[in-house]
């Protein structure tokens, strides 16, 4: 049975079918809402503790009537507000942790540590700079005049749509900074369209500009 899969198989799960002699639709409904709860508390667990889901940590994400809420589980805003496919797949998988390490060498929100050689490859490829991150790719790196180019322009356009009670941090950015404003335009109503298509463009262009340094570096080894 599905139900006596997902038993075995959920983490810190005590739970367990009764014999099927056993079984009534009362016992099931039961079980059912048990195993619902215990999912939810493992996914919280996981927001909490694994660092590739920071950005879900502490959110407050809109809703259509204006309120504020932090659901394990819901129809997410951006799946309503991003109607490009690629956009929307991306912005996922970067609220969902996928990026890192793939992309992004170190997780969202990384605090900075001493400069030891374990911390060394978290480095920006581009820049050097500490650490390679989606938000310092999107608001730091001043490697590549491409990325500068459209960081301003999406800055530009996303001030007139912050509430005037909300004060927005200005450059130059701080890795705290960074990462609040990432979680910020990412968790709005409005900006979210915006958001998707700037981590899009960003992220494409960022790969391209990897992948020509991967081949700078591959020629320089050769010549020597």
């Amino acid at each position: 049975m599905d139900i006596d899969c997902a038993l075995r198989r959920l983490p810190n799960s005590t739970l367990f079918l009764p014999f099927l002699a056993d079984l009534s639709p009362t016992i099931i409904s039961r079980i059912s809402r048990d195993l619902h709860s215990l999912a939810l508390s493992n996914l919280q667990l996981d927001i909490d503790n694994l660092h590739q889901l920071r950005l879900l940590r502490g959110r407050q994400e809109p809703q259509p009537d204006g309120s504020f809420s932090a659901p394990i589980i819901a129809l997410r805003h951006y799946l309503l507000n991003v109607h490009n496919f690629r956009h929307r797949l991306l912005l996922t998988r970067l609220v969902c942790g996928s990026l890192s390490p793939a992309t992004f060498r170190a997780s969202p929100g990384k605090p900075l540590f001493d400069d030891t050689p374990n911390n060394r490859i978290y480095t920006c490829r581009l820049c050097r700079a500490p650490y390679k991150t989606v938000e310092h790719m999107l608001f730091q790196c001043t490697a590549s005049i491409e990325l500068v180019v459209r960081r301003s322009s999406f800055l530009r356009h996303i001030i007139p749509l912050f509430p005037q009670n909300v004060a927005h941090p200005r450059p130059p950015w701080r890795t705290s900074v960074a990462f609040g404003l990432l979680k910020q335009c990412i968790f709005h109503w409005e900006l979210v369209p915006h958001t998707a298509r700037f981590v899009f463009d960003m992220v494409s262009k960022w790969n391209e500009l990897v992948h020509l340094q991967d081949n700078a570096d591959g020629s320089d080894e050769d010549a020597e």
